[in-house]
């Protein structure tokens, strides 16, 4: 069948994600003496949470704070958590080429945050006319149904979908799903 629709993933293929020091002393995951496993380990049941739209924005940074004993206002927490996100070197001309020839679409396990803050960041992004987003609809990748409903928000099904993803589990996944898949390695 003829592909009518690219759906892309977000952090690592249109945006990418770059966690410098800073981030991981302000997480507690920098410590070498085994602290820095356990925040990481926190952070990634949490995360989990704030992703599938469990938890909201505050509740995730009140429960970082009292989990892992982090001092760190709102605020700060915020900033620190969208300087993560940064330019991927061809994206937008990569999605423009894409976009001027097949329907578009996002498929992403993000956070209201990072969502906002990409939107703003990076236009192109949010010309996407319904993106699937995880914390919108509690699915994360690799379970079929954040494929489906990524599918249902370009109108087509999932024969007629490309998608697009940096990790190998989740290209899997969507080839379950019916999907064609590729695994992105840059857009050179």
């Amino acid at each position: 069948m003829e592909i009518q629709a690219v759906i892309f993933d977000l952090g690592r293929v249109l945006v990418d994600v770059v966690i410098d020091d800073e981030f991981k002393t302000a997480l507690g995951w920098a410590p070498a003496d085994g602290k820095g496993e356990r925040a990481r380990a926190v952070f990634d049941t949490l995360y989990r949470d704030f992703s599938t739209g469990r938890i909201g924005p505050q509740e995730f940074h009140s429960a970082l704070v009292n989990e892992l004993g982090l001092e760190l206002e709102f605020e700060r927490f915020v900033e620190l958590w969208c300087s993560i996100v940064a330019p991927m070197p061809g994206a937008e001309g990569l999605f423009e080429a894409v976009a001027g020839k097949l329907r578009v679409g996002l498929l992403s396990d993000t956070d209201p945050l990072h969502w906002q803050y990409v939107k703003q960041r990076f236009p192109f992004v949010g010309r996407i006319p319904r993106p699937t987003l995880s914390f919108r609809t509690g699915w994360l990748k690799p379970q079929p149904e954040a494929y489906i409903a990524a599918c249902r928000n370009v109108d087509l099904p999932p024969e007629r979908c490309l998608f697009i993803d940096d990790k190998p589990e989740n290209v899997e996944g969507a080839m379950k799903a019916g999907l064609d898949a590729m695994l992105f390695e840059g857009t050179e």
